[in-house]
């Protein structure tokens, strides 16, 4: 798993899902006390059955008696990851100053350059050679 640009986790399937071992939930609830619920828990998988919410979720020790222990599989562990990002906006300060400074590199600007210039000649030629032909005398 990679993130950020840096090797989160190289390793088997069944070790990378140990990270999460003994937190993994799920439990029912009503919606109203869902929303609440979310605010204090990453929720990984969430679904609506008989107007009650079935939520997966990830908490350090189990609290209530409702919840029930589940075997951490491979999204789990990758939402888990990424929750933080997804709640707080990510880490897009980052990603646009790579991005800014990628656009400001000399060889990405050589190349918008020459690729306008490209297209200025596209332009002209074209236009020259529809002049060219409205202008010849030639009939077929």
């Amino acid at each position: 798993m990679i993130k950020n640009n840096v090797i989160s986790y190289k390793d088997s399937v069944a070790n990378i899902c140990a990270t999460l071992s003994g937190k993994v939930f799920e439990t029912t609830m009503m919606y109203e006390d869902f929303t609440e619920f979310r605010k204090s828990y990453v929720t990984l998988a969430e679904k609506q059955e008989q107007g009650k919410m079935i939520v997966r979720f990830v908490a350090d020790e189990k609290i209530e008696s409702s919840w029930k222990p589940v075997e951490p599989q491979l999204e789990d562990v990758f939402l888990a990851e990424y929750a933080h990002e997804s709640t707080t906006g990510g880490n897009n300060e980052h990603y646009l100053a790579r991005m800014k400074k990628a656009l400001y590199s000399p060889t990405i600007l050589i190349l918008l350059v020459l690729f306008s210039i490209f297209n200025i000649f596209t332009i002209i030629s074209h236009f020259l050679w529809k002049r060219r032909i409205k202008n010849s005398k030639c009939y077929y």
